[in-house]
């Protein structure tokens, strides 16, 4: 970790002190979600206080978290059709048949984006 970045790290630190300082039992994806927020706003305000507001740095971090959110967007939408497809009232057989086309479909929306 050390070779990280600093944005990276910034946000790694803040993330986890913020799990180590709050948590509501048994809410699992807001605690999470609360800790990602602190440690991708954190971070942003450290470099901030550090290289400026308009600094490559800052603009390189704020570019890394949209790209992720981004991400985490796509991969919502592909677990959301694949519990679609798979909920479908259709037999095995054709499941196995459309499960190529359904798969190949997600990772031609991943490469376009993602992998240019």
């Amino acid at each position: 970790m050390l070779q990280w970045d600093e944005d990276a790290l910034a946000n790694l630190i803040l993330h986890e002190m913020t799990h180590a300082t709050v948590y509501f039992k048994g809410q699992t994806d807001f605690n999470e979600q609360l800790a990602t927020f602190v440690g991708n706003r954190g971070a942003i305000d450290f470099l901030i206080e550090k290289y400026g507001k308009e600094s490559k740095e800052v603009m390189e971090a704020i570019y890394n978290q949209e790209d992720d959110l981004l991400f985490s967007r796509w991969i919502d939408q592909a677990c959301q059709q694949l519990s679609n497809f798979y909920a479908r009232n259709i037999s095995k057989d054709e499941k196995l048949r459309e499960e190529k086309n359904c798969s190949n479909s997600l990772k031609v929306t991943l490469a376009k984006r993602w992998f240019p």
